[in-house]
This record gives C-alpha cells, sequence and structure tokens, in this order.
C-alpha cells in the first residue's frame, strides 16, 4: 500500500472501496512511470495493512519475501 498511500493520501485511500483502490495504478506503473517489470499492488488502508501484517497473507509473505520499491 506504500505506494497507492504516497500517491494518493490516506484520507483518499480510506475513502474508496476496496476494488476501486486500484483503478489506474497499471496505467500510472506502465504507461506514466514507465517501469518495465511486473508488480502486485496492494492497496490496503494503515489499519487494514496492520491487521493483514499479523495473519497469514499476501501482507505478511511480502513483508518477509518481497521488495520495497
Amino acid at each position: 500500500m506504500g505506494f497507492l498511500a504516497r500517491k494518493l493520501g490516506k484520507q483518499e485511500i480510506q475513502e474508496k472501496k476496496f476494488q476501486d483502490r486500484y483503478k489506474g495504478l497499471w496505467i500510472k506503473w506502465h504507461v506514466v512511470f514507465k517501469m518495465g517489470y511486473p508488480v502486485d499492488f496492494i492497496c490496503y488502508t494503515p489499519e487494514e495493512f496492520e491487521r493483514e501484517k499479523k495473519r497469514v497473507s499476501i501482507v505478511s509473505t511480502a513483508l518477509k519475501e518481497g521488495i520495497e520499491i
């Protein structure tokens, strides 16, 4: 969520439905920023992120094995 939070801001993230947080990110990543490598966006609010990192989830796995960008 770090990338999305920095680009949109915490309040704007919290106002969006979970599934709507991803809209436009692929285009921004590949077209606007011209990043040439794959990425999985994890779009959680800070509260959701804290909850998910304590569970067996993609968040806890990403924290252990992922690469911070």
